[in-house]
């Protein structure tokens, strides 16, 4: 999904309505109590080759995206938070480069397979609590996401069977491996209700293994959320 100006001004209003809500006098429930959790964000997504000399190619594109997460205590500070995230995106398979890149239709001919793909992060981080007081923590998570880029549609000509090689680079070779870390914020505001803010990094660890000279910031991925939590 592409940066609307929409999607950012409902980020920053849910922000500030969910800050003001913080103030409210509830019974405070444990950092870790189980809860199930909504959240929408924007991430960005390093992309190196030179977008100058190779048409078809897009600079570091900024994208939105949905997920949820369950939090499943393991003690009174740590937690187990399976999560899901999902996104859309454009991608080219560049033939002069041997790989798949990040695109958009208008940034000019391609030659190789262009498709429309959907993007899945399935995300196993551990939550470490920090008290900030008795309904705010800061939160650690490191852990490991298994990022999927799945193509669904061939675009400008491009059959599905195509996006074969798209698929491959994208998710072959350990390339969905990314370990994780989040600095979040998660606080309380009534005795079912909580908002969550985070920032996390995604690192393409699969750079130590792969043969091509790629720096280590391409495909490196930097995603900020806002979400709604409710206590179970």
């Amino acid at each position: 999904m592409r940066f609307s100006w929409t999607l950012g001004v409902f980020i920053i209003l849910f922000s500030v309505f969910g800050a003001s809500l913080a103030f409210a006098q509830v019974e405070p429930v444990p950092y870790t109590a189980t809860s199930f959790g909504f959240r929408v964000g924007m991430f960005w997504q390093g992309q190196s080759e030179d977008t100058t000399t190779t048409n078809g190619v897009e600079t570091s594109p900024l994208l939105q995206n949905v997920g949820f997460s369950f939090r499943l205590p393991l003690s009174s500070l740590v937690s187990f938070e399976p999560g899901f995230d999902f996104f859309y995106d454009e991608y080219a398979y560049i033939e002069s480069l041997s790989r798949a890149v990040p695109t958009q239709m208008e940034t000019g001919s391609v030659s190789g397979a262009l498709a429309r793909v959907l993007g899945m992060a399935i995300r196993l981080p551990f939550g470490f609590h920090l008290g900030l007081s008795p309904r705010t923590s800061l939160i650690l998570r490191p852990g490991i996401t298994a990022l999927l880029r799945l193509p669904v549609a061939g675009l400008d000509g491009t059959t599905l069977e195509e996006t074969g090689t798209i698929s491959s680079d994208l998710n072959g070779g350990g390339r969905f491996l990314y370990p994780e870390f989040e600095l979040g914020v998660g606080t309380q505001v009534s005795e079912k209700a909580g908002f969550d803010f985070g920032l996390r990094v995604l690192f393409p660890l699969w750079h130590a293994w792969d043969p091509r000279e790629i720096p280590f910031w391409d495909s490196l991925f930097v995603w900020g959320s806002v979400g709604f939590r409710l206590f179970l």
